[in-house]
């Protein structure tokens, strides 16, 4: 893998890897782990294919930084005519959202179930809906008269030229939140870093240069309000969303610098939609 990498110049981020969720659900030995580990220290993606088709994968997807769920075709097969096959595609969908992954429907085959998933906010699209197989000389073709237009997951090709492509730096202890938070904010187009402390943060600043900082309040050393005048002052001027478990409690324990938005930490959907708000149209002051 190591080589193929290296020959096409191509960052390990291109490289996608499949795993069948049934691999998970049998049990993984610690060299199979330490190898997926190993794999994520490359950036290499890593997808959990087939899935709800095992037993006990739902450890894994805490225990494992995945960056991908395909979402079993016998789910998908008859989303257009069985009622209760959409609850369970949707709680699939927004599980796999909260934990950051990119969600892959596997045999979409009508254009009704591509708009019931379009409808149910999945990320991609697999199965004859787009193309029968086709052969390899055919793909750049096939690539080139496609519709740019046409719409994948619910959001057109053309829907993010209005947004900007933000720097975003998330400072975070929590290694499973960072995850979950870099891969919301990527699946936004956005590029993002982590820290996982304030002292950290101040050290990588200058050399990242953020349009954005997400800040949680409990940070190793100096917490999120005492990091924040030590951002500005080294040359920080976008926003801060400063992320509190207990955001009630927090605002009667300490006073909140008025250059922050505050979020609750239970909710990222606020803090995705402020994102992709400030990237469609920034606010001409900072600040909640």
């Amino acid at each position: 893998m190591d080589e193929a990498l290296r020959a096409s110049s191509l960052p390990g981020e291109r490289l996608t890897l499949e795993i069948t969720e049934g691999t998970l659900a049998d049990g993984l030995d610690p060299d199979v782990l330490s190898t997926i580990r190993q794999l994520h220290d490359r950036n290499v993606r890593l997808s959990i294919d087939d899935f709800g088709t095992g037993y006990s994968s739902l450890a894994y997807l805490k225990r494992l930084e995945f960056d991908e769920l395909k979402i079993d075709r016998s789910f998908i097969a008859d989303v257009d005519s069985d009622e209760l096959s959409v609850p369970i595609v949707r709680s699939i969908i927004q599980l796999a959202h909260t934990l950051g992954l990119r969600v892959v429907a596997e045999g979409v085959e009508s254009l009704e179930a591509e708009r019931i998933l379009s409808e149910l906010d999945c990320d991609l699209f697999q199965g004859y809906v787009i193309s029968r197989p086709v052969h390899p000389s055919a793909i750049a073709n096939f690539v080139t008269t496609t519709n740019t237009n046409a719409q994948v997951g619910g959001h057109s090709a053309t829907s993010s030229v209005r947004h900007r492509r933000l720097k975003i730096f998330v400072v975070d202890e929590d290694r499973v939140m960072r995850h979950a938070l870099r891969m919301n904010l990527q699946r936004l187009g956005h590029e993002v870093h982590e820290a996982r402390s304030g002292a950290s943060a101040l050290r990588l600043l200058k050399h990242l240069h953020p349009d954005v900082i997400v800040l949680d309040h409990i940070l190793p050393g100096l917490s999120g309000v005492e990091t924040v005048p030590l951002l500005r002052r080294a040359g920080h001027l976008g926003p801060i969303f400063l992320f509190s478990q207990l955001l009630c409690d927090l605002s009667k324990t300490v006073t909140l610098p008025l250059d922050v938005w505050p979020i609750s930490k239970l909710d990222q959907a606020t803090l995705l939609e402020t994102v992709d708000a400030y990237a469609t149209q920034p606010p001409a002051t900072y600040g909640p």
